[in-house]
């Protein structure tokens, strides 16, 4: 009895199994790509403020890095730990944290989309357009110079 009971259950629950996919079949209607991001004067501003928020996140996390914690203000007689001893001792090798350059560079690429698809757009203002350019330029040269001090020679991605 138990043999009929299950069979069926089983031949039934493949087929149920087949039309449910079908159903989850969806095609994406809307994309962001880079076509369809620099169209407007909006597209810009709002490149400018995501540009904005990597560069917080980039010197909220990394500046006593490379900053502070390198220029003896904390003395090797603290008790320091880790990654900060080793930049404060400046002995840092490629696994700390103080050795990342990854967030610069993804400030600098923000920068130079900004600065190769803005120019393309028309802005009701010229003066619109120019603060985005300026914004856009003093960034990425403040990333470069982020980089050159703390690293010396590094790659230059430009425009």
């Amino acid at each position: 009895m138990r043999k009929k009971l299950i069979i069926p259950l089983l031949i039934g629950t493949l087929f149920l199994q087949t039309s449910c996919f079908d159903a989850l079949d969806i095609n994406q209607e809307s994309q962001i790509s880079s076509t369809s991001m620099w169209t407007s004067e909006e597209d810009a501003q709002a490149a400018i403020y995501g540009m904005y928020y990597q560069f917080r996140s980039t010197f909220n996390s990394n500046i006593a890095y490379w900053g502070d914690y390198r220029t003896g203000v904390y003395s090797t007689t603290q008790t320091l730990a880790g990654d900060i001893l080793d930049a404060s001792n400046n002995t840092i090798d490629a696994n700390n944290q103080a050795a990342n350059w990854d967030a610069l560079y993804k400030l600098i690429n923000i920068s130079n989309l900004i600065l190769r698809h803005t120019p393309d757009i028309s802005f009701s203002k010229q003066e619109s357009k120019d603060n985005i350019m300026a914004n856009a330029y003093l960034v990425r040269a403040f990333a470069y110079y982020s980089v050159a001090r703390i690293w010396g020679d590094a790659p230059l991605l430009i425009v």
